[in-house]
């Protein structure tokens, strides 16, 4: 049976939010945007309450979408992601698009994981990996994601908006001109930042999928 890459999203403090209209807004603006560059066999949708969610053919397409989510983000929302690899089947019900299955369960322990973890001083993370298959490297994913997600909580707006728009297809040439900077900018911000490693990790795991 194929095994595909569902993702589970959590808006952190939701209730706290002086304007909860304006973060949906800002989300479900954000879910568009990565959902046309990511390719989904289900689009990231809200679900209930503060949740979202979307199934993808690979775990590099649910890594990939997970990071033009957290650029997108860019201090306007936070939140967790949980991505299950396994299988999803459809449940018996009136209610049209009910599903069930170990990519949901997976996706589901690994946000509760993800939860944990920053209660126990991993402040800065935002993503998890949990897999049914055991084919699947979990420890090494989630070193890239634990890498990853420290490396993006220390980008400032433009360098965020920098990695959104080449993951979502932009050259360096087009980056500079909408951000009104030469292209070596964009080029040395890329590297020093560690944008390039970012998109090199991700990279490798996909090529692994």
């Amino acid at each position: 049976m194929t095994l595909l890459a569902a993702v589970i999203g959590d808006i952190v403090d939701s209730r706290k939010s002086p304007d909860r209209s304006r973060l949906q807004r800002q989300l479900e603006r954000s879910l568009a945007l990565a959902n046309e560059s990511a390719g989904p066999i289900e689009p990231l949708r809200p679900t209930v309450g503060d949740e979202f969610q979307g199934v993808f053919r690979t775990l590099g397409d649910a890594i990939r979408v997970t990071t033009i989510l957290q650029a997108l983000f860019a201090g306007e929302v936070d939140a967790r992601f949980g991505i299950g690899l396994g299988t999803r089947s459809p449940v018996e019900s009136s209610v049209a698009g009910i599903e069930d299955g170990s990519a949901w369960w997976s996706a589901r322990e690994a946000i509760v994981e993800v939860k944990s973890r920053q209660v126990k001083g991993a402040r800065y993370l935002r993503t998890w990996f949990a897999a049914a298959s055991a084919e699947a490297s979990v420890s090494a994913v989630n070193a890239y994601l634990v890498s990853r997600d420290q490396i993006l909580s220390q980008l400032d707006d433009r360098a965020l908006r920098i990695l959104s728009s080449s993951l979502r297809g932009s050259t360096q040439r087009r980056i500079a001109e909408a951000e009104g900077i030469s292209q070596s900018a964009v080029s040395q911000t890329m590297s020093r930042r560690g944008i390039n490693a970012v998109l090199l990790g991700m990279e490798l795991i996909a090529g692994a999928d």
